[in-house]
């Protein structure tokens, strides 16, 4: 009994290998050459890379590895699953030049998309807070990835950020629906999506107009 699971979900263990070799290739400073297999057309893609981080998504649970593309010149993320093999290089004396470009791009990183069509995109929700519910402002503090908490009165907050695409902070905003007064966008899309989203719920489930 001590070595059983109640819930034992096996989800990565073919990416385990891929994980180790980008580990290790990361623990010696090394370049790789990753086979990649194209999630749309299933093509073989190769791209060479410095392996930085491994992110792992508390949303759709996938495992990505970011690195800087020597072609591109730039960082760039890759699913670990879609990663078939991974081939080391030489050693690259730049790491700490890869890492100080990574603490200036992960200052508008929320998800794992990097770049839109609309650049940097400012996102602001303001939100009521009732007597007694402290653990909003808290929720807030805690769970924000990045940008700023600020209170604007006795019962008014409001989130502030500045992301790559704001579209990735719409499954958390949304669990404040109900508590949400404004919402604005510098790309009017995701503000657009956000609404129409409710006004499907409510056609399906009924509800009131002022329910937001």
């Amino acid at each position: 009994s001590y070595f059983g699971f109640k819930h034992h979900y096996i989800l990565h263990a073919l990416d385990s290998q891929v994980l180790l070799d980008l580990l290790t290739a990361m623990r010696e400073h090394r370049a790789v050459t990753l086979v990649l297999r194209s999630q749309h057309s299933h093509k073989e893609l190769r791209r060479v890379v410095y392996p930085l981080k491994i992110y792992a998504s508390v949303h759709l649970t996938r495992r990505y590895l970011l690195g800087w593309h020597y072609g591109r010149k730039s960082i760039t993320f890759y699913r670990l699953d879609a990663i078939c093999q991974v081939t080391p290089g030489a050693v690259d004396g730049e790491h700490d030049d890869y890492m100080a470009c990574y603490t200036r791009f992960r200052k508008y990183l929320w998800g794992v998309s990097t770049s839109t069509v609309h650049g940097v995109e400012h996102i602001e929700m303001t939100v009521c807070v009732g007597e007694g519910e402290a653990h909003i402002p808290q929720r807030l503090q805690r769970e924000k990835r990045n940008g700023t908490v600020t209170q604007l009165d006795a019962h008014t907050w409001q989130f502030a950020a500045d992301v790559y695409d704001a579209a990735e902070l719409l499954p958390w905003i949304r669990t404040f629906i109900g508590r949400i007064t404004e919402l604005r966008c510098s790309n009017q899309m995701v503000v657009d999506r956000f609404y129409a989203d409710l006004e499907r719920l409510r056609q399906m489930y009924g509800g009131e107009d002022d329910a937001v």
